[in-house]
């Protein structure tokens, strides 16, 4: 028999009826997996990217199985008017999912000052002040919850990502000082950190390295494979799962924490 979905347990394990939710980027991806788990549980959820067909998708999914209530916000998180668009629509969250497509691959003697400004605006700025708004209006209500998709590669810096190694990592930083701001309002600020997970992001950076190393793709998966003790890439529905822990309700008293979801990749003990 064989193993059920881990999306189709996620409704079980949470109920977040009623409460309203914001996902980032959530038109593929990680993203995507969260906006359903979400739906699924009877949440209204408001979902932004920069692709209206990409949303529309997502959100005939969650209505036509979940009955769920969508709204969609087509923009971009890095302007004032994408921003403002998002808050109009959901002027009063209780959940920010924030996810934000990765900067891209490359060495690093390679990239210029605006390669690393675009990098920190898209990575770092943009996102503390989507939290800055997010924050104000949870205040309101002494009550939020904060989960951030960042990467792996905060606490494993991979060489080929040096531009989301530093904007990640500085986001990391800024995060764990606004969560202890905001504790005490209620509030909780928590960083899921997906390992190699089975993305259109992943299959991109394996064809970037195989164009750049001479080395096939499927050759560099197997190589990146025999690292992971799962002996698998992860699934977007599993990174989903371990955001919806922290965002739930009763995890009030956890807060500027950083959680692999890496299939035991990472060497450490801590």
């Amino acid at each position: 028999m064989g193993t059920p979905d881990v999306s189709d347990k996620i409704a079980n394990m949470h109920d977040f009826a009623g409460q309203q939710v914001i996902v980032c980027g959530a038109g593929r991806g990680i993203g995507r997996a969260c906006a359903l788990a979400f739906a699924q549980t009877g949440a209204s959820v408001c979902i932004i990217s920069r692709t209206e067909a990409d949303l529309l998708q997502v959100a005939e999914l969650g209505r036509q199985n979940f009955a769920a209530e969508i709204q969609i916000v087509v923009g971009d998180l890095t302007t004032d008017a994408g921003r403002e668009a998002l808050f109009e629509k959901c002027p009063q969250p209780e959940i920010l999912i924030t996810n934000s497509g990765g900067p891209k691959p490359g060495n690093f003697q390679k990239f210029e000052r605006e390669d690393w400004l675009q990098a920190f605006d898209e990575n770092m700025v943009s996102l503390v002040l989507l939290i800055k708004e997010a924050a104000q209006r949870m205040t309101l209500r002494k009550y939020g919850r904060i989960v951030n998709i960042t990467s792996s590669a905060v606490k494993a810096p991979l060489p080929f990502l040096a531009l989301s190694n530093a904007a990640r990592s500085a986001f990391t930083s800024a995060v764990a000082g606004l969560a202890r701001e905001l504790a005490p309002q209620g509030i909780t600020i928590n960083n899921v950190l997906p390992g190699p997970t089975d993305t259109e992001r992943l299959r991109s950076n394996f064809e970037y390295r195989a164009s750049k190393s001479g080395v096939a793709v499927e050759d560099l998966m197997e190589e990146t494979l025999k690292k992971i003790p799962c002996n698998r890439f992860g699934k977007p529905e599993e990174v989903a799962h371990a955001v919806m822990m922290f965002a739930h309700k009763n995890a009030g008293f956890i807060t500027s924490q950083n959680l692999l979801v890496d299939g035991g990749a990472f060497p450490g003990a801590i």
